[in-house]
């Protein structure tokens, strides 16, 4: 009967150390996706501020090389769940151009009456900013920081990936190979295990939360926030989880 618990153990072990290792993939993997994306939104700022200018709209239409800024008139505006606003420029004559602005963002609704002329940029066809205002179609919109995220999922999952191994080493070890846990030799092991519990839980909590505080405090937008939060308070449940079962491995 003795031998079912051991059994269930060793099953338990493997669990974890597939559960551990496979969270560990994912932030590496999306800790290179978002370093990816933010050399990729470097590159488009980067761009849209060394753009020359452009003597006309249409030069504007079909490049990223320039910049056109000039007057439009509003054809219409009306609201979604944003502001949106139709516009033409008289250099254009028949054609209209669509665009919207971030909640955030938005300009005076009398400003921006049917009608009226505004100050407006176009930049890779598409108005990138109006009556003032940036619209969403400006790259400068795009998330500030991601390399700061990038980070935080390297912290995240360079420990989960070491730990994983850790205990896959332990779990698929032969049980013959396994020292009883009475015997005097076993007590190097677990100082070795409370120690690098405590080093990881020290490298969550005094790394990973000033990190998670830093990109919170930075968030632009609600969904940003939220998305921050949660991973800066999973980020650290790991770490007190970590602290814990360090404080709990036998002396």
């Amino acid at each position: 009967m003795a031998a079912q618990p051991a059994v269930w153990g060793a099953a338990w072990r493997k669990l974890q150390a597939a559960i551990g290792i496979a969270i560990a993939v994912f932030a590496l993997v999306a800790a290179l996706v978002v370093l990816y994306l933010d050399r990729l939104d470097t590159a488009q700022v980067s761009a849209y501020h060394s753009a020359s200018s452009c003597a006309a709209p249409a030069d504007a239409m079909g490049s990223q090389a320039c910049r056109y800024q000039g007057q439009a008139r509003l054809v219409r505006t009306w609201r979604d769940t944003r502001l949106y606003a139709e516009v033409t420029f008289d250099s254009m004559p028949g054609r209209t151009l669509e665009t919207n602005w971030p909640t955030t963002h938005e300009p005076d609704p009398a400003s921006v009456e049917p009608g009226a002329t505004v100050d407006a940029e176009i930049y890779g066809g598409k108005v990138t900013q109006l009556a003032g205002q940036h619209t969403v179609d400006n790259p400068e919109n795009v998330p500030k920081d991601l390399w700061v995220l990038s980070v935080f999922f390297g912290v995240l999952g360079l420990p989960a990936l070491f730990l994983g191994w850790q205990t896959a080493r332990s779990a698929w070890r032969p049980q013959a190979m396994v020292v009883p846990a009475s015997t005097p030799e076993s007590t190097p092991t677990q100082l070795a295990a409370r120690t690098r519990y405590a080093i990881f839980a020290g490298l969550f909590l005094l790394v990973g939360t000033p990190i998670s505080v830093y990109i919170v405090i930075n968030a632009r937008s609600g969904f940003e926030l939220a998305y921050r939060a949660i991973t800066g308070v999973v980020l650290f449940a790991i770490g007190v989880s970590l602290a814990w079962r360090a404080w709990h491995q036998p002396k």
